[in-house]
């Protein structure tokens, strides 16, 4: 009786994930964004993206809403948790005082809906520093092509005005020695 020789194809290796304990523990995978701009012809653009890239601007004046973009999601994703963000900023003006709103916020296709908001502590004329800024984010799902953003939305007291330092490299702008404002997203982690 003759053997049948079948030949089976040897299996790719499968994909191994990597989380920190702390990650799976919490069914998180924080993920830091940068704040930065771009600059073309016509006007800035500013974005989240997690490279450490050289910002077109290193401080912004936030006199009017600026929304920063994360690329439009390729997978759909959830986010769930605290996030974390680190605001470098510097009170300038004439006088006076200033603080920020900032929402994160989900954004599909026109459509806006606010995600969590805080408010920073007022500060006076002339301080600068870094805040850590702590957003409890509910469950939120994104869909393929949906946007994260977050709005930075500066008011005045007086004569103050709120500078937001948006360069990942963070290189220096007098007198602000940390410009690289960023926030931890906690994306859930399916296990």
């Amino acid at each position: 009786m003759a053997q049948l020789h079948q030949t089976f194809p040897t299996p790719s290796p499968s994909a191994i994930a990597s989380y920190s304990y702390t990650d799976i523990a919490a069914g998180t995978g924080m993920t830091q964004l940068y704040l930065f701009s771009s600059t073309d012809s016509v006007a800035s653009d500013y974005h989240l993206g997690g490279n450490v890239v050289y910002s077109s601007e290193i401080p912004k004046v936030v006199t009017t809403a600026v929304d920063f973009d994360l690329s439009r999601f390729n997978l759909p994703k959830d986010i769930k948790g605290t996030a974390i963000f680190q605001l470098c900023y510097l009170i300038g003006g004439a006088s006076g005082s200033a603080y920020a709103t900032c929402k994160l916020q989900h954004v599909r296709g026109v459509s806006v809906t606010d995600i969590v908001t805080v408010i920073t502590p007022t500060k006076n004329f002339g301080v600068s520093g870094v805040m850590n800024l702590q957003m409890v984010v509910p469950h939120t799902h994104f869909k393929k092509g949906d946007i994260l953003r977050l709005n930075i939305d500066g008011t005045s007291i007086g004569n103050g005005v709120f500078n937001v330092y948006i360069d990942p490299k963070s290189r220096a702008s007098a007198p602000v020695t940390i410009t690289n404002s960023n926030i931890f997203i906690p994306f859930r982690i399916d296990l």
